[in-house]
């Protein structure tokens, strides 16, 4: 029994206890953190997207139009080579009978002067290679001089034959070059055109387009309300960057697959069998002049013409292949010895060689020039658009990205 006056501690129920005024409290929401990481996430994915974008187009369109010079340089230098190849046959069957053949010079001299054009234009187009190309045009008016003396000796009724054969020789190495150089510009049409840099740009867009829809997730549940007209304003925004920039991809890989695969493939074909067959015309001239080596000449550009043939399609080699078999027959059915093969390898008629042989190389040159013109028309065609389409992307990107941070900054705004 406790003592009076004392009062007895007693235990509280604790069903009726209030907590004290100073108690702990509750743990500070989150919220604001989250929204913030979403939002420097989503900003730096659309600069990505939008970087990407640019440099997706604009790194296409420089290669596109280097690759467009370089596939017009690859057809120059090929018509340098086949102006001086021609200009060789002409030589070589103006000396089978000097006298008829006083006025065909003119010619000769017109088809070098073409083919110093050339020369010419493509050490301009391409300056890396105006000192080898300054070295062609050198080697071929060595030949020209050399033709010019032979035929002046023919002038005054003696044989120049012997002499213009040599001259021959001095054309291996121009032609061995120029043969170089336009296989060195067909590679850098390839390797330029390899490169898929907007895919990075799409697949940045699709990465950004995910990161949207998940802050629109995070920002609906956080803060309870459906939709937020930033966020949603970017994913349409960013979308039609992405749908706009792979459409233009598959327009630019389907015309770079169809020139790399076909056009120039077959352009260089058709004009490397044009200059074959004159280098075959003049070998078989130069057998008649008496040359020992112009046979093996003849059977070597031969070959090189049949092996252009089989570069190109069916559609685009039936008929010249039906005509260089009817240039071969021709000239199979002409022997060296006959007394009337300088007047044959000089006829278009009946039983000539020069005949058939002119409809083969005109038909070649003809396809040579249609095939390289479609090809830089589908350059250009793929080219065309990018730079509209760059602006248009990168503004898309731009705006998704103020819109985004408007949005989440908006929401963020009301726990502050």
């Amino acid at each position: 029994m406790g003592s009076p006056g004392v009062a007895v501690a007693t235990r509280p129920s604790g069903k009726n206890v209030t907590p004290p005024a100073d108690g702990p409290k509750r743990a500070p929401s989150n919220t604001p953190r989250v929204m913030s990481a979403w939002r420097t996430l989503v900003v730096v994915l659309l600069v990505l997207f939008t970087g990407l974008t640019l440099f997706g187009t604009a790194y296409p369109a420089y290669t596109l139009s280097a690759s467009i010079s370089d596939v017009q340089q690859g057809q120059r230098l090929r018509l340098a080579s086949a102006a001086v190849a021609e200009a060789d046959q002409i030589a070589a069957d103006a000396f089978l009978d000097p006298p008829a053949a006083a006025g065909e010079l003119s010619q000769f001299q017109t088809r070098l002067d073409q083919a110093t054009h050339m020369l010419i234009e493509a050490a301009a187009a391409s300056p890396a290679d105006a000192s080898r190309l300054g070295d062609v045009q050198q080697q071929v008016s060595d030949y020209r001089r050399a033709v010019e003396s032979a035929w002046a000796q023919a002038a005054t009724g003696q044989s120049g034959a012997s002499s213009f054969i040599a001259a021959g020789d001095r054309l291996k190495e121009p032609e061995t070059t120029l043969s170089a150089l336009a296989a060195d510009a067909d590679s850098r049409v390839t390797t330029g055109l390899s490169g898929r840099f907007g895919d990075w740009a799409v697949v940045a867009g699709w990465v950004a387009l995910v990161a949207l829809i998940g802050a629109c997730v995070v920002m609906a549940q956080r803060t309870r309300r459906v939709v937020n007209l930033g966020l949603a304003a970017a994913v349409g925004l960013v979308l039609i960057g992405v749908l706009v920039v792979g459409a233009q991809n598959d327009t630019v890989a389907k015309n770079t697959t169809m020139v790399t695969s076909t056009t120039l493939l077959s352009g260089r074909a058709a004009a490397e069998a044009q200059t074959s067959a004159f280098q075959a015309k003049a070998a078989e001239s130069r057998t008649y002049l008496g040359s020992t080596t112009g046979a093996a000449d003849w059977s070597s550009a031969d070959q090189r013409v049949k092996n252009s043939l089989t570069m190109l399609t069916y559609s685009l080699s039936s008929t010249p292949s039906t005509q260089w078999a009817a240039y071969t027959a021709a000239h199979a059915a002409i022997q060296p010895s006959n007394p009337n093969a300088k007047a044959l390898g000089r006829s278009t008629g009946a039983g000539g060689t020069l005949g058939p042989l002119r409809t083969f190389t005109s038909t070649m040159g003809q396809l040579a020039d249609s095939q390289a013109a479609d090809a830089v028309s589908s350059l250009r065609t793929a080219r065309s658009p990018l730079a509209g389409i760059a602006w248009v992307s990168t503004l898309a990107g731009l705006l998704a990205a103020a819109a985004a941070t408007m949005g989440i900054t908006r929401r963020l705004s009301e726990y502050r």
